[in-house]
């Protein structure tokens, strides 16, 4: 699947569709097999010829999605059907990229649609890729896997065999299909704007479970929409340190994406993760892992630096390149006649939404550049510094106060938390008097020491690997260094010299030991 099929398509389809549908029809009765090359038929449309794609192909693509969903989940014991990790996950992934570029159609095409386009329009009434059927589907693997009981069970340190027991549950297809159903709910949350849903819905996930692993672009996904909800929310502490694990896996492991388009998807992705990880960095300081930190400086380091300084343009373009497509839902309820022809730009909003957040922020920074210079203060001095009232100022102490401390996970499901302070500074008021204090915690250098020596090693090895040999030749033979070869005369060379080095040894450590 992953490499035969991109195989046949760049050789005979790079700039084609494939053969219809209706012509495999003509060769098998398998319903199936035709729903299955259905949906790889129109993924390769929409991967290589999006602009051509009309109304009523998109309208088929999604009967094809509904005829496939409703056999795997209707079915009265599970089907007995097989498929790869990479092609389930590509199913789901593809189910919700086609519903965003129907709804992006239709914004586009909005009185422009072609003839035959206007009677499908008619006919449509709403109806295609509607987003609660979209959400329906997407529940309905989860609910008949019974995905969240078993991850629940897992959580709690329990077999989910022996927690569920359901001829579906234990079936990988179901299983798999029904974790990656999770993962796309939270993706459609997260676009729509609903954050704590988005958490919600991945409740019962671990974030170092493993199960995703298989499919690295799942796992990409995961973190990086689980971290995008934790920035939005204002856990800036977790949104950085989410964001640091999944780019220190990435680097690792990118020289293993073989497929093409799954390498450019992440590539995308990654460079997404970059500027919402600057963004976190920057609005709390954290350590990150030496490679991640080192490419976030070679990338993003000229706007984080500007963002300190306090320029709003920087923290906005970094929050335009790292989010995700948004949604409006106004559109997706809406047929090609029915509405209002102009929406507002879900972008922008949840811009104007974080950037609000932002201006606090910045005033938060100027109390702390203040706070760091003194040990005591007195409130009417920051006051004098700040051109503001005393009241005003107290007032503002107390929201920095507030603001230090964060929701932190720690462990079990990514909505899970206890209040801490993610802040460096404490300080507390008394008569008048600002009592300032360090909290820092003193760095711990045995992870690095051992890094390092991992590193070292590893040149030290490769270096001797491609080292090369050392000859010593003349004009009839050549012999490796150490026994001497023999000069023009006869005589050797290399043994004498060996030989003299050999004494001056003897005579330096003698003279040492009779010192």
């Amino acid at each position: 699947y992953q490499y035969g099929w991109r195989k046949l398509s760049n050789a005979y389809y790079s700039d084609k569709p494939w053969p219809e549908p209706h012509y495999v029809e003509m060769l098998t009765e398998n319903s199936v097999f035709v729903n299955l090359y259905t949906e790889l038929y129109f993924r390769h449309w929409h991967e290589r010829l999006r602009t051509n794609l009309t109304l009523s192909q998109r309208t088929e693509a999604y009967e094809n999605y509904i005829t496939l969903i409703d056999y795997i989940v209707d079915s009265d014991k599970p089907v007995p059907l097989a498929l790869p990790h990479q092609w389930l996950w590509d199913i789901v992934e593809e189910f919700i990229y086609q519903f965003l570029e129907f709804n992006k159609f239709k914004v586009l095409n909005k009185g422009k649609l072609s003839d035959e386009d206007k009677a499908c329009a008619e006919e449509d009434e709403g109806t295609t890729w509607n987003i609660l059927v979209v959400i329906n589907s997407l529940e309905s693997f989860v609910k008949v896997s019974k995905i969240n009981e078993q991850l629940e069970a897992y959580l709690q340190g329990q077999a989910p065999q022996d927690v569920v027991d359901d001829p579906f549950a234990d079936c990988t297809l179901y299983k798999y299909l029904g974790y990656f159903s999770l993962v796309g709910l939270m993706r459609l949350h997260t676009i729509t704007g609903d954050y704590a849903q988005a958490l919600d819905t991945v409740r019962n996930v671990e974030m170092s479970l493993s199960m995703s692993a298989l499919v690295p672009a799942c796992q990409i996904a995961l973190y990086h929409f689980v971290g995008f909800c934790y920035l939005m929310m204002g856990r800036y502490q977790d949104a950085a340190r989410t964001f640091d694990v999944i780019l220190e896996f990435i680097l690792k492991a990118e020289t293993h994406f073989t497929t093409p388009t799954g390498f450019n998807t992440i590539k995308h992705e990654k460079e997404q993760i970059f500027s919402l990880l600057a963004l976190a960095h920057t609005l709390c300081p954290q350590q990150l892992d030496d490679q991640v930190g080192k490419e976030l400086i070679r990338k993003e380091g000229e706007l984080i630096r500007k963002a300190r300084s306090g320029d709003q343009s920087a923290v906005e373009e970094m929050f335009r390149r790292g989010m995700p497509s948004f949604l409006n839902t106004s559109v997706c309820l809406e047929g090609f006649y029915d509405g209002v022809d102009e929406h507002p730009d879900p972008k922008t909003e949840q811009l104007e939404v974080f950037m609000e957040m932002i201006k606090l922020q910045n005033k938060l920074h100027q109390v702390r550049s203040f706070l760091e210079l003194y040990k005591t203060l007195k409130v009417s001095k920051l006051a004098a510094l700040l051109g503001m009232q005393e009241s005003d100022v107290i007032s503002l102490l107390h929201f920095y106060k507030k603001k230090g401390d964060q929701v932190v996970w720690e462990s079990g499901s990514p909505r899970n938390g206890v209040r801490k302070s993610a802040e460096s500074l404490d300080f507390y008021i008394d008569e008048g008097t600002i009592y300032v204090a360090s909290v820092t915690v003193s760095k711990t250098y045995a992870e690095r020491f051992v890094k390092e020596s991992q590193r070292v090693i590893k040149t030290m090895k490769s270096t001797a690997s491609n080292k090369p040999n050392n000859r010593y030749s003349n004009n009839n033979n050549s012999k490796r260094g150490g026994g001497g070869g023999k000069n023009n005369n006869g005589s050797r060379t290399g043994s004498s010299s060996s030989s003299s080095t050999h004494q001056r040894r003897k005579i330096y450590f003698k003279g040492k030991k009779n010192q």
